[in-house]
């Protein structure tokens, strides 16, 4: 991790995340993870945005939250674009916006995330974010369930 490699920050942060062989330690977690993001560790955006939301070894920060998120989602991090799509649905750090919410579910359905899938379905049962579209919704939520969302079976 001292030469700024990525992969030894992420392997170290979730060794001290996890206190599997070392000692918990959540707040050190999350300066690793922060650094290993720096240096474009997609999952370790995903971590530390986590983290935030949960004020997990850190102080809760919504909008950090939100940044960490944007750029593993931008970076095509499609976990890190499933937890931003739940961000917008109830307006969390950003303001509310179904229609930006449904987009980014899209696109991680279209990436074969099954939660992705039954959410963006749920959208289109009710018409938040997207035009009422009942058949779409059924396919949708049929999709999530075959991807593994038992919610959405």
């Amino acid at each position: 991790c001292d030469n700024n490699n990525e992969a030894a920050c992420f392997g170290l942060g979730n060794l001290l995340y996890s206190g599997e062989k070392l000692t918990l330690d959540r707040p050190q977690a999350a300066t690793l993870f922060d650094k290993a993001c720096g240096l474009d560790h997609v999952e370790a955006c995903n971590l530390l945005a986590t983290m935030f939301l949960e004020g997990d070894g850190v102080g809760a920060d919504d909008e950090r939250a939100v940044t960490l998120l944007e750029k593993s989602c931008n970076k095509r991090h499609f976990p890190g674009c499933l937890q931003l799509a739940e961000l917008y649905t109830v307006g969390r750090g950003v303001d509310e916006n179904l229609s930006e919410a449904a987009r980014l579910f899209d696109m991680s359905c279209q990436a074969g995330i099954g939660r992705a899938c039954s959410s963006l379905g749920s959208m289109f049962r009710l018409g938040q974010g997207v035009e009422k579209d009942k058949a779409k919704a059924k396919e949708l939520i049929r999709r999530g369930c075959a991807l593994g969302d038992e919610e959405g079976c």
